[in-house]
């Protein structure tokens, strides 16, 4: 049975990989993720930015309204911090889906 994992990557100031975190994970096709959590992690980890990476069980890489949802209530929430958001990708097969690269950043 394939998992839905939920990572965040976790970035110092001159956006160079400090953690890679898996916050999330879910038998089920859909993962739960708390902002408290990733807020605190970030800033455990005296993180400055983060990119957010999920998988699709599934099979398409596309988001789900509630993906899109989620990634701008988060973003939003993460400001409030100063931690900035670079990316939300989603993995799926060999194919992946980025946010800021279609423009949802």
């Amino acid at each position: 049975m394939r998992l839905e994992q939920f990572h965040i990557l976790f970035l110092n100031k001159k956006n160079i990989l400090i953690a890679d975190e898996v916050l999330s994970q879910r038998t089920i096709d859909q993962t739960v993720v708390y902002p408290r959590a990733i807020i605190k992690r970030a800033l455990f980890n005296e993180a400055r930015s983060l990119i957010r990476v999920h998988n699709h069980p599934s099979g398409s890489p596309e988001p789900s309204k509630a993906n899109i949802h989620m990634t701008n209530k988060l973003v939003e929430t993460y400001q409030t911090v100063n931690i900035m958001v670079h990316d939300h990708v989603i993995i799926s097969n060999n194919k992946y889906y980025s946010f800021k690269s279609n423009m949802l950043l």
